[in-house]
């Protein structure tokens, strides 16, 4: 089953706080996801949302203890790993990819 609740620019940041709160405890929920950026009027409090998601539940690595890795550092992870990869195939295997 897939959740997707949509919050309006005109809600009280409070409600979003109580969303997450909810949906951290239900063991439906396995991952919540945060669009960035935040409407303007979330803006101010980005920090308290982002670190009301459940570290084991935050999917997109936005919060400190997130079990998960970012997209963009998992890619460029990647990238290196393949660099990595190439080099090993150039003979002599001496380069260095910095």
């Amino acid at each position: 089953m897939e959740v997707y609740k949509a919050i309006t620019n005109t809600r009280d940041y409070r409600y979003v706080l109580n969303l997450l709160a909810v949906f951290n405890v239900d063991p439906l929920v396995h991952g919540i996801m945060i669009q960035l950026p935040l409407g303007d009027r979330y803006i101010p409090y980005k920090e308290k949302i982002l670190e009301a998601i459940n570290p084991k539940k935050d999917v997109d690595g936005l919060t400190q203890n997130s079990t998960y890795m970012p997209a963009t550092v998992k890619a460029i992870v990647e990238i290196i790993k393949e660099a990595q990869r190439q080099v090993l195939m150039i003979n002599p295997p001496y380069v260095f990819v910095v």
